[in-house]
């Protein structure tokens, strides 16, 4: 038994789970792996941009703001107030992007 829905495309199936059928479940599909694909893409572009800033700056990089502390004097980061230790903060760095 199945119903008319959108272009026909919803059926019941044996177990009454609404089931996509024809050009919709096609439709459906290519969004989520177009949407999948750019989800993807941006996470690597973030990364991408989060490594270079860290390298550019020698892995003094506050982790709350992003603000280089490279010339700053430590303690707190200017810009948020994050208090940060320089060795620290290139040990944590290191770990989170270089651990594989």
């Amino acid at each position: 038994m199945a119903f008319v829905g959108v272009a026909g495309a919803i059926g019941i199936s044996a177990f009454g789970i609404v089931v996509l059928q024809g050009p919709t479940y096609w439709l459906g599909l290519a969004s989520y792996v177009i949407w999948g694909s750019c989800y993807f893409v941006a996470t690597m572009l973030h990364d991408v941009k989060v490594r270079r800033r860290v390298a550019a700056n020698d892995a003094l990089v506050c982790w709350q703001c992003w603000y280089p502390l490279t010339n700053v004097e430590p303690g707190r980061c200017p810009e948020c107030g994050t208090p940060f230790d320089r060795e620290a903060l290139r040990l944590a760095w290191t770990k989170a992007l270089y651990r594989r």
